[in-house]
């Protein structure tokens, strides 16, 4: 969480111009497990592509809409 804080970009998440903000924690918590996810998975993953990536309002969750996942040529 204090590494999203970090960003240029932070205010919008925190509810810039008006907007609710938005589930910081959930982006925080997806964030870290696609870490475990990717970390465990290294010998196997090339990469890993999320596109879109939504983060709800607050208490709302966050969600990978789509997602790609190259393995690695053995």
């Amino acid at each position: 969480k204090k590494m999203l804080q970090s960003l240029k970009g932070y205010p919008l998440l925190a509810g810039a111009r008006g907007q609710a903000p938005a589930d910081i924690d959930a982006l925080a918590e997806a964030i870290a497990q696609l870490s475990v996810f990717a970390d465990a998975n290294q010998d196997t993953i090339e990469s890993i592509d999320i596109n879109p990536f939504l983060v709800l309002p607050e208490g709302q969750g966050a969600v990978a809409v789509d997602a790609l996942i190259i393995p690695r040529n053995a």
